[in-house]
Formats: C-alpha cells, structure tokens, sequence
C-alpha cells in the first residue's frame, strides 16, 4: 500500500516546525549574547514574515524571550535559561533598554553616604559593603562604583586621595587611592554628564553609530 501523501498544510506545517526548530537551536547556541532577527536573517537566510512568526511561537511557548537591548533598543531573543548579557541590557543602569536614572541617582546618594559614614572609603570597600548586604537585587559591579564615584567627585561632593596609612586613613594601605567628603557646595552640571554612567562609552566615537551626535542623555545635558 503506497504511503499517504501528505496534506498542504500537513507540509506547511511541518516546514514551518523545522524553521522554528532552527530559529531556536540558533537562539540557544548564542547563549546570553542573544541574536536579533537580523543576524537570524543573516544566518539562515529566512524570510523575515517567517522569522516574525517563528519568534511568536517560541517566545508564547516560553522557549525564548525578547529583551531590548540598550543600544538603539534593538530587540535580542535569548533562550530560555540564560540571563541576557550586559552587552545587550547595558548593565544595571539600564531598564527596558532606557537609563535608569533613578537607579543611578539612589547608588550615588548611598556611595557618598557610605563614604561620609567611613570618613575614608576605597571603590572596593564599598563594592565588598553591597556585595555583603545585598543591598541592589541586581547587583552593582565594581566598574559601575567607580563611575558612580567619578561623577561624586566632579561634583565636588567627594575628593580623591592618597591614604597616609594613618590617622583616619589607617585601615587604608598607605599610598592607595581612597576618597573622602568635601564641605557642601553648590552642585556643578558635571554630575549629570551621561557619558560618566554609560556602559558603552568605549564604543563611542564622534561618527559612529554610538555618538555623542545622537545620544538623547547628551543632547538633554547639553541643554542642562
């Protein structure tokens, strides 16, 4: 007896589930760098109406999920497990591929707190005080410290120095970077600059696709 054919949609169908199976298997190979439907489209030559619905399908089935990413708000797909990296999400000062200026602003109001409370402080005696207390449910990096007390500093809220290994210094190495508070002063503009906070600020040039030229923070400091 000769096999029975297959029905249109029965092909449909089945074409359309080894397409979503290739989506996914591409999706969960990239791991927490994601892929956006371009690089899908890149990578298998799929039509972007097939690409869209694919994505749909894997995203209700809870097989993949969409994140936006923070540069442009390109949207990334990463597989179910797998947390999204900080090349996409732009680290914790980003929500929603936006800044979370809010965010930013309570991490600087504790750092220079912690250091007003400690008389000197290192970047990495406070990164070790938020890692012991789990005081940020999403983590604060030593890197993110160390912007958060550059800008303090410009602020002329906190001054960079040397520890003397004594005095109020002494549980400092001698020698070491620490800071401390300066008296109370008018607040500059420079707190605000964005480019202090910006997990991309490395990949920012003047023609590039991250620029000064058409980054919203800048152009609203400017006008500051």
């Amino acid at each position: 007896m000769p096999p029975k054919k297959r029905s249109r949609d029965e092909s449909q169908e089945a074409k359309s589930s080894e397409q979503d199976s290739a989506i996914y298997e591409l999706i969960k190979s990239k791991e927490r760098s994601g892929v956006s439907k371009t690089d899908i489209k890149a990578s298998l030559n799929l039509p972007e109406t097939q690409i869209v619905k694919a994505l749909t399908s894997l995203c209700a089935k809870g097989l993949v999920r969409e994140v936006k990413g923070a540069r442009r708000g390109l949207k990334h797909y990463v597989a179910a497990g797998f947390e999204p990296s900080e090349e996409i999400t732009g680290g914790s000062w980003f929500t929603d591929g936006a800044i979370d200026t809010e965010f930013v602003s309570t991490v600087s109001s504790i750092v220079a707190d912690q250091v007003r409370k400690l008389g000197v402080a290192t970047a990495e005696d406070l990164h070790e005080t938020f890692q012991r207390v789990n005081l940020f449910k999403s983590g604060v990096s030593l890197q993110q410290v160390q912007q958060v007390l550059t800008v303090l500093k410009m602020d002329g809220r906190i001054e960079e120095v040397k520890s003397t290994g004594t005095g109020i210094s002494a549980s400092v190495m001698r020698g070491k970077v620490c800071y401390r508070c300066c008296p109370a002063k008018e607040a500059s503009a420079a707190a605000s600059v964005p480019c202090l906070v910006c997990p991309r600020i490395r990949d920012c040039t003047p023609d590039g696709i991250i620029s000064p030229r058409n980054c919203v923070y800048y152009k609203k400091w400017l006008n500051f």
